[in-house]
């Protein structure tokens, strides 16, 4: 079979799951990542200040605050994962008034009557002291940068790719003049479980997942105190975290069914300011999202800004026209565009034609065309597949770190 059949039949199969996906709206509760284990495994390593949220943005604890995997993940008999109450730690914590207690405690808040109050102070308690963990290692290394590292969709573990890349920056002598210090984002962008049959689904709800997760990266990034260059680094769906975190992006989405949704966002991104006083890199590996229509809301921070104002120094692409995640065989810019990752009819030139109309010059986007072994009849995504791209990764790290 050559290669353009398989892609021909392969595209028919993903048309048929994206048709029946209409009809399948569930999926179950077991597509969502519960970062306990993780968070466990990783807790002795003190290389980098390591964060993680549930699918609506909330942040874990300490591990010494218990979490039961299946009550979280699998509320009550039936659970999916369209359910609000699974998959969400507020949610879980207000069930559970025994581990809430615990929680209080660690974080030093005095219950009052009012739980949801009580947890706002504890996720700013928690937020306060994740910038103390990062000024003490800014402290130490005498770090001229913080660099905020953003996996992607169907990912359980990113830990290794997160430490590759790093083993990366200081292979390639980029560390000696950016002193870096890491914060790695771990977020709820939901799992296949290798089960490509739910992959329609799943991928249509992890997407969603980002406009929560971004702006809690967004409060995140203003409670650090030290007002260092940032440099931020996605892959695949990360990039929809990342810009998000970084301007308030409307203008992709589709309306909600429920309109609730959407007035709830827009009302929550006015009310957490965009770390518009650092002067900022965004470097995004095969980003899995659409390109004008995200960057068509670069001035629409919080609050807005002026083109003069801003500090997003540069905006680097990575990109690769036959990713088969991205690249969607036909389907690039349909059931949640993924245009930029894959240059889908040169995306990439739209987005600064978009730019240059808010009065951005050219200079500003930076583009890096990746190879990956293949698969699936194009070509890999794993994000460890672009860092072993060596020559373009080296060209995606000198945009990001060099002067």
């Amino acid at each position: 079979m050559t290669a353009l059949n398989l892609r021909i039949k392969l595209g028919f199969c993903l048309f048929l799951f994206l048709l029946f996906d209409g009809f399948a709206n569930a999926q179950p509760a077991t597509n969502q990542i519960c970062w306990r284990k993780v968070q466990l495994q990783n807790e002795q390593e003190h290389s980098a200040v390591r964060v993680y949220l549930d699918k609506y943005g909330y942040f874990y604890p300490a591990t010494s605050v218990p979490i039961d995997e299946q009550q979280l993940l699998k509320p009550y008999p039936g659970a999916s994962a369209l359910d609000t109450a699974s998959g969400n730690l507020y949610a879980f914590f207000k069930r559970h008034p025994a581990n809430a207690r615990q929680l209080f405690t660690a974080y030093g808040i005095t219950p009052t009557q009012s739980f949801n109050a009580d947890y706002y102070n504890t996720q700013e308690a928690y937020l306060c002291r994740v910038a103390t963990a990062v000024h003490a290692q800014v402290a130490a290394k005498g770090a001229k940068t913080i660099v905020f590292l953003i996996h992607g969709f169907n990912e359980t573990d990113p830990t290794a790719a997160f430490q590759y890349f790093e083993k990366a920056v200081t292979a390639g002598g980029y560390d000696t003049s950016a002193k870096p210090v890491y914060i790695e984002i771990f977020w709820d962008g939901l799992s296949t479980y290798e089960n490509i049959f739910k992959f329609p689904a799943v991928w249509k709800h992890a997407q969603g997942n980002t406009r929560y997760v971004s702006l809690s990266v967004r409060d995140l990034m203003r409670h650090i105190t030290d007002r260092l260059n940032f440099v931020v680094v996605s892959h695949s769906l990360g990039g929809s975290v990342a810009t998000g975190a970084l301007f308030n992006c409307t203008s992709k989405w589709k309306r909600s069914r429920d309109t609730t949704i959407d007035h709830e966002l827009a009302a929550l991104m006015k009310t957490i300011p965009s770390s518009t006083d650092v002067h900022l890199r965004l470097g995004m590996i095969v980003p899995a999202i659409p390109g004008a229509a995200t960057f068509a809301d670069f001035n629409h921070r919080s609050p807005d800004i002026s083109t003069p104002n801003n500090h997003i120094d540069k905006v680097v692409i990575g990109f690769n026209p036959k990713d088969y995640a991205t690249r969607k065989y036909v389907l690039s810019a349909t059931e949640g565009a993924t245009t930029l990752g894959c240059n889908w009819h040169n995306e990439i030139d739209k987005v600064k034609n978009t730019l240059s109309s808010l009065g951005y010059p050219g200079s500003l986007i930076s583009k890096v065309q990746f190879t990956t072994p293949p698969k699936y009849g194009l070509q890999d995504h794993d994000f460890k597949a672009y860092m072993n791209d060596a020559p373009d990764f080296k060209q995606f790290l000198d945009q990001l770190f060099r002067p």
